[in-house]
């Protein structure tokens, strides 16, 4: 070592004293060496090589390097010096150890990463959002990422989105995206812009979250609380419903019961019209009753009025069948765990829902008397 310039000295820790008689070469590790050894016909050549290296500086301190050398040439062309180049490569290997963080990081990521250019072409995804999409990594880069649009979008949610990324700004929202296979799934997402040391925007990263089964248990959630809400309108409904259906029904009942009573006491009156017409023939009064006793209007009365209360009172009992149906099928929820009879349950579900196959089939249904499973528990429906 014939001579160092003061960044060489600041970096070597050489301070200011002489260094003639120093080889550079030891502050070099065994292995860098090794690869110099194997490269020293390319210097005697007149072509200088390059390599990245750790060196122990003369205060012991260890620093990664990239090292040129290069050998300067007699005018025959014969080598007559080495000029050997350090640059510092710490905060280079620190951001390149840093990036590799990040992108383990990623990797393990349960949520999808997206990683865009300016003109939104696919430059990174992870592993999780492979899973999410469907596509391998390979069928995604270089893509845009419109490969993944569902349709249900217009284009002023795409228009939002890009102005606002653009901008420089975190863009948060939900889409609904397609799988490879076609199918739809719902995704949380947010858009950071990555910019530059001068705060220009450069990239885009993305990050998503499938939330196709959360989605999916909110709807049914929604659903059930509006079957609730129907279960205690229709509850509600039937016990309105319930108490004049029985008025009707004893009603009727008492109609058919008179009338019963009436035609007792039309057949006895017949038996003695016919009894004084035989002792009495020539009664013309009593021969108008017998006449209007036989009219066809009274046996029409006498053959359809019983048929009528009975075709009633068969009415009534479906009403009421379906009232009590309905009082059962739509049972308020409750917390607590009650006991069921299932057969009850089946039975009340067929008359419900009768409306729905009556123009089309006939269901029967036979249950035991005793069920073994007797009544189970349940959290209430």
């Amino acid at each position: 070592m014939i001579y160092a310039n003061r960044a060489a000295r600041d970096l070597m820790g050489l301070g200011d004293g002489d260094i003639q008689g120093i080889d550079h070469m030891r502050f070099i590790g065994p292995e860098a060496l090794a690869s110099i050894a194997d490269r020293i016909p390319d210097l005697s050549a007149g072509r200088k090589i390059s390599f990245e290296t750790a060196i122990k500086t003369m205060n012991n301190k260890e620093l990664d390097v990239l090292c040129t050398v290069a050998p300067t040439q007699f005018e025959d062309g014969t080598p007559r010096r080495l000029v050997s180049v350090f640059r510092d490569m710490s905060s280079v290997r620190a951001a390149r150890d840093s990036k590799a963080r990040a992108m383990t990081i990623m990797a393990s990521m349960a949520e999808g990463i997206v990683m865009t250019g300016l003109d939104g072409v696919i430059e990174y995804v992870n592993p999780a959002l492979e899973r999410i999409t469907g596509y391998e990594a390979a069928e995604l880069v270089g893509q845009h990422t419109r490969i993944l649009k569902s349709g249900l979008h217009d284009d002023g949610f795409y228009k939002t989105l890009w102005t606002t990324a653009l901008s420089g700004r975190v863009w948060r929202g939900n889409f609904v995206n397609r799988r490879k296979d076609g199918s739809l799934y719902y995704e949380e997402a947010s858009i950071s812009p990555i910019k530059d040391a001068d705060g220009k925007v450069t990239q885009f990263v993305a990050i998503k979250k499938d939330v196709t089964k959360e989605r999916e248990m909110e709807d049914q959630l929604r659903q059930s609380q509006r079957l609730e809400s129907i279960g205690r309108l229709t509850a509600g409904i039937a016990h309105e419903i319930n108490t004049p259906v029985q008025f009707l029904g004893d009603n009727i009942r008492f109609l058919g019961e008179s009338f019963d009573q009436l035609r007792e006491l039309l057949a006895a009156h017949r038996e003695f019209i016919a009894a004084y017409r035989q002792a009495n023939a020539d009664d013309k009064a009593a021969a108008r009753l017998e006449e209007g006793d036989r009219s066809e209007d009274v046996t029409f009365l006498l053959d359809d009025v019983p048929r009528a209360v009975a075709q009633s009172l068969e009415g009534v009992e479906r009403v009421a069948a379906i009232v009590r149906s309905l009082r059962d099928y739509s049972h308020p929820s409750t917390s607590k765990r009650l006991p069921i009879d299932l057969n009850r349950s089946v039975s009340a579900t067929v008359v419900v829902a009768t409306n729905e196959w009556r123009n089309v089939a006939d269901v029967h249904h036979r249950f035991r008397r005793r069920s073994s499973t007797g009544h189970l528990p349940t959290d209430g429906y």
